[in-house]
């Protein structure tokens, strides 16, 4: 063997034998007894640092890795200053992004990430935000817009125990919509129609998340009135108030939410707002007597049921959507458009249930609508396209308000085309409330009320 010694900090042994090449020994030293880095024909690699000092891998002047003393790893890219993957061996914690607190992981299938989570503040107090989450479609888009949904810890009402908050929003923590966690997972849509208005036309106060509460509480105070008048076991695949507790306490509960609602419009102190939701309860009441005098009634025009549906739900949405312009400042109709026919689209769509869905599905059990003797859109055109033997029968269920021929029904329905029909009214709804927002600036929040658009004509619930 031969061996070069230069300073007596390297030696290379074994470098050829009879011109065959082998690896043999490298050795380089550090202080000439204990070698930093080895190398022979029966070990790999062998990097070592002094105690207290890290490893640091170059790769054509530029650091890829760093291997600390007490454990810590850190792989880097680009500029070398900035781990992209590291291993913190005191919190034992893998890293994925940008060095602690701020870590982030993504879940990438064929090499596009799906979900990427984001800690965002290490101190979790009442308010902060300590994380964020992003969802991005098959292509790898969707995340551009900004922060899907963000993490907050709020322990308001529940002692020191503390819950987790889910609100979408930016990353500088402004919501758009605010959802506890709870069993049954429920996020309110009007009030992110309300929110969504307000931010995409430019609004940075925070008056709407009020005013989003405002609009859930009116519209949970008419669902609880509707179950007591419909009779309604279920509500969402969930057992109704009324179901549950009784009619006397649903009823007071809901006049409960409405009040509230009305002293919270007071706190926001917006007359036109006030003006706008005043209206819209008026006429949403007017909706639910119409409806209630059109039960039972099969000769109900398609005239007759779009206007119903317009006051019992799609008043709210205009409602709603006009609200979030006022706060921001900006003209409320092209806004009150959009709601307007969000709400009509999904109204449409959730009759069209009645007819496809399953209890699982659609939360409410299928035929609800004919034992209530209502004349939904399905319905009307099935009744106006079909032989006069299925036109009694779709007659006399809705005069007697009974489900006993939904069978024979739901036949007439889909074989008249009333479900493909209903749905083309429904995209047509949704295409006019897309249009709405023409005129609105391009952003974040524009792009997710086309999405809601889209969401109204295609939802499964």
């Amino acid at each position: 063997s031969t061996g070069i010694d230069v300073t007596g900090t390297a030696t290379m042994d074994g470098l050829t034998v009879d011109g065959t090449s082998q690896l043999g020994t490298v050795s380089i030293y550090d202080s000439g007894t204990n070698a930093t880095v080895a190398a022979d024909s029966g070990h790999d690699l062998e990097v070592r640092g002094r105690a207290g000092q890290s490893v640091n891998i170059f790769s054509n002047g530029t650091k890829t890795a760093t291997f600390d003393s007490v454990g810590d790893i850190s792989f880097y890219e680009d500029t070398g200053t900035t781990p992209k993957l590291f291993w913190d061996a005191s919190a034992e914690s893998l890293g994925i992004g940008t060095s602690s607190p701020d870590t982030l992981l993504n879940l990438a299938g064929d090499e596009t990430a799906v979900i990427r989570l984001e800690n965002t503040n290490g101190s979790a107090s009442d308010g902060d935000v300590v994380g964020a989450l992003q969802f991005y479609k098959a292509d790898g888009s969707g995340a551009g817009a900004g922060v899907v949904g963000q993490i907050k810890m709020l322990t308001q009402g529940i002692g020191s125990g503390g819950h987790l908050t889910l609100s979408t929003g930016d990353a500088s923590g402004n919501d758009v919509e605010r959802l506890r966690v709870s069993s049954n997972g429920r996020v309110g849509l009007r009030p992110v129609v309300l929110l969504l208005s307000a931010l995409a036309n430019g609004y940075s106060g925070s008056q709407h998340l009020k005013m989003a509460a405002v609009i859930e509480f009116i519209h949970t105070a008419t669902l609880l009135h509707d179950d007591v008048v419909d009779v309604s076991a279920l509500r969402r695949g969930r057992e109704t108030a009324n179901a549950q507790w009784g009619n006397a306490p649903s009823v007071l509960v809901g006049d409960f939410l409405y009040s509230r609602a009305f002293q919270m419009l007071v706190e926001v102190g917006d007359m036109p707002i006030m003006g706008l939701m005043a209206d819209a309860t008026n006429v949403i009441s007017e909706g639910e007597v119409q409806q209630m005098a059109n039960a039972g009634n099969p000769a109900i025009c398609e005239d007759i049921y779009l206007q119903v549906i317009y006051r019992k739900t799609a008043k709210l949405f205009e409602a709603a959507a006009g609200a979030g312009a006022v706060l921001a400042g900006t003209e409320p109709n092209l806004m009150a458009d959009y709601g307007r026919h969000l709400g009509m689209a999904f109204q449409i769509v959730d009759d069209v249930l009645d007819y496809q869905g399953d209890v699982e599905s659609i939360g409410k059990n299928v035929g609800d609508d004919l034992a209530e003797g209502k004349m939904t859109l399905p319905l009307i055109f099935a009744r106006d396209n079909v032989e006069e033997a299925q036109r009694n029968l779709i007659c006399d269920a809705i005069t007697r308000k009974s489900k006993e021929n939904f069978c024979g029904i739901l036949s007439a329905v889909q074989a008249s085309g009333g479900i493909a029909y209903s749905m083309e009214l429904a995209q047509k709804e949704a295409g006019l409330a897309k249009q709405a927002l023409q005129q609105l600036p391009d952003n974040k929040f524009k792009s997710v009320m086309i999405e809601l658009a889209d969401f109204s004509v295609s939802r499964l619930i």
